[in-house]
């Protein structure tokens, strides 16, 4: 079991990453993401429809659904009872838990395109990235929508992404510190945002280097 508290700075959302988890290693980038939602708040997430890709034990997808968001989470078939029992224990039961598997064409609760898709700790295998570009791609509305794609230490695949992703249609950036909790944020922690490039545009920033910010861990920022 791990423990999230709540608030941050006190902007934003206050208690919304407030959240039990039944998984040992929560993950510092699902924390900091989580804690960037939270300060983009209610009135941001209200209403939208918002997708948890590869969602683990579901921390991102809790704090979107308390944030007034139509949630869905997805991950492999044997992660999804864990992923049930976690949005259940925290009072989240509405969020749809569905099987997604990179690269296969969306179904179901997958079918309409969302506004919102995060994804953490994606970019370790380099033979994934055609396919997981490919769901992102299938999965983000091409009317204003926008990624969030946070990771690591662990990104060896993040040059051949950024490639990827620009190739497929997405301006790709670095969200800044100013925009992070001012606590929960790390050197070694970066948030991509991804949006739809213009038409006949294919361009990218240059893919991020951990530690490159030059920033401090936060005090009582999270832990792995």
């Amino acid at each position: 079991m791990v423990s999230l508290p709540a608030g941050g700075d006190g902007g934003g959302a206050g208690g919304a990453t407030a959240a039990t988890l039944r998984r040992p290693g929560t993950r510092r980038r699902s924390i900091v993401v989580a804690k960037l939602l939270e300060r983009l708040g209610p009135r941001w997430a209200a209403g939208r429809r918002c997708l948890d890709l590869s969602a683990g034990c579901g921390l991102v997808a809790i704090v979107l659904a308390k944030l007034g968001a139509d949630v869905t989470a997805t991950d492999l078939e044997p992660n999804l009872p864990l992923l049930r029992e976690n949005c259940g224990a925290n009072g989240v039961p509405g969020v749809a838990v569905v099987e997604h598997r990179w690269g296969t064409p969306p179904a179901g609760a997958l079918a309409a395109p969302f506004d919102v898709v995060v994804a953490c700790d994606v970019m370790y295998v380099h033979e994934l990235v055609a396919d997981l570009v490919a769901s992102l791609r299938a999965l983000v509305s091409p009317d204003r929508g926008v990624a969030y794609v946070a990771h690591g230490r662990n990104r060896p695949a993040e040059p051949a992404f950024v490639a990827a992703a620009a190739a497929a249609g997405f301006a790709v950036s670095r969200v800044p510190s100013a925009e992070l909790d001012p606590v929960f944020q790390t050197s070694d922690v970066d948030v991509l945002r991804l949006t739809r490039a213009p038409a006949g545009s294919c361009s990218a920033a240059p893919p991020p280097v951990a530690g490159a910010r030059g920033e401090q861990a936060g005090r009582g920022g999270p832990g792995k």
